[in-house]
């Protein structure tokens, strides 16, 4: 029975679960009693004060490399955005956090008032500070309930703008109030995640097969050996679908804007025959003389006769590729209408000349 017992005091009482055979870096603990976490990393990755950087990005990428070594995910977090002299907004401080920094939004069902939780970093001194969600409007829609993984982590990587025009290291928090991420879990990690060149050639050929981003991603799976190996999530692959069929409505939407234009010839039955068509985004020589060169590669016989409109471009790019055909022009029968009456329309125009009081000069 005081086995039992024990067993359900250890069961409720709080604890925090750490892997075996797996260090989490120094621990220290302050005079409140909470438990915080160092990672040890080598001094070559280790942000120091003071630091400077060319840009926000080369920061933010030297801040990755100590984050991977640490086992930890750092995320963009909030800027300052004063304004100079003639009214025209920069970047003064950026904050980098841990992805486990602040808290979720808490709704109390008595006051029906969002309740934000405060977190340990506080940014009285430099101001307001604007986040990249506060210009979006909040949609009134119901959001799946999930657990949070923010736990009010208080490690940052604070940069400011120096008189150089550079950013430089304004403040430096390495301690967690949380382990890190074991080994084995860190490609799972949004920024470890990525999705290869080869990879995404395969889940477009399925995509042409009619196989899903979700069954792609179940493919490339069994292809690799497991979902471990993998190197993305299922997500990430459905993300990736997303674009792509964003930039090719984009692509259709301007194909419109192309001029079209086929292969008609007559065959040994002296029948039409569309023998291929090309969208060409120009109508100048470069890209005439690139049509006339696949349509070359694909048919390695010159053609006998070649007739075109009066395009003065498609004049050059024939002669330059093809050499034993002979090249005629074709006018339309509009314009043929035109120049065979030519005569009757001149006087027509004369005529009306005359009439509205305006002196034709015959040279």
């Amino acid at each position: 029975m005081d086995s039992l017992q024990s067993m359900y005091t250890l069961l409720l009482s709080p604890c925090i679960y750490v892997p075996e055979n797996y260090c989490v870096g120094v621990q220290s603990i302050n005079n409140a009693g909470k438990r915080f976490w160092t990672p040890t990393v080598a001094d070559s990755v280790k942000p120091l004060i003071r630091m400077v950087f060319n840009s926000i990005e080369s920061a933010f990428t030297f801040y990755n490399e100590f984050t991977i070594q640490g086992d930890f995910e750092a995320i963009k977090s909030s800027s300052k955005f004063p304004e100079d002299a003639s009214g025209n907004k920069y970047i003064s401080h950026k904050y980098f956090v841990c992805s486990k920094h602040g808290f979720n939004q808490v709704k109390d069902k008595n006051t029906k008032k969002d309740l934000q939780c405060s977190a340990e970093i506080s940014v009285a001194d430099f101001g307001e500070v604007s986040t990249l969600d506060s210009d979006k409007k909040k949609k009134k829609s119901k959001k799946r309930k999930r657990p949070s993984l923010k736990v009010g982590c208080c490690a940052c990587f604070v940069i400011n703008l120096n008189s150089d025009n550079k950013y430089q290291v304004f403040k430096f928090t390495d301690k967690h109030n949380h382990i890190s991420v074991p080994p084995e879990h860190i490609k799972h990690l949004k920024s470890q995640r990525k999705l290869f060149n080869s990879q995404k050639y395969f889940l477009f050929q399925l995509g042409q097969s009619g196989i899903g981003s979700n069954k792609g991603y179940r493919v490339l799976s069994k292809v690799h050996g497991g979902h471990e190996l993998v190197g993305a999530s299922k997500n990430d692959c459905k993300n990736w679908k997303r674009d792509v069929n964003k930039y090719i409505l984009k692509a259709d939407a301007e194909m419109y804007d192309m001029v079209f234009i086929p292969y008609i010839g007559i065959d040994n039955h002296f029948k039409c025959v569309t023998f291929g068509a090309a969208l060409l985004a120009k109508e100048d020589v470069h890209s005439y003389d690139w049509l006339l060169k696949a349509f070359k590669k694909a048919f390695p016989v010159e053609p006998q006769i070649v007739m075109t409109d009066q395009d003065p471009s498609m004049v050059i790019a024939v002669q330059s590729v093809f050499f034993t055909t002979r090249h005629r022009l074709y006018i339309l029968q509009s314009d043929w209408i035109i120049c065979k009456n030519i005569g009757s329309i001149c006087k027509r125009i004369g005529s009306i000349c005359k009439q509205i009081g305006f002196n034709l000069q015959e040279d």
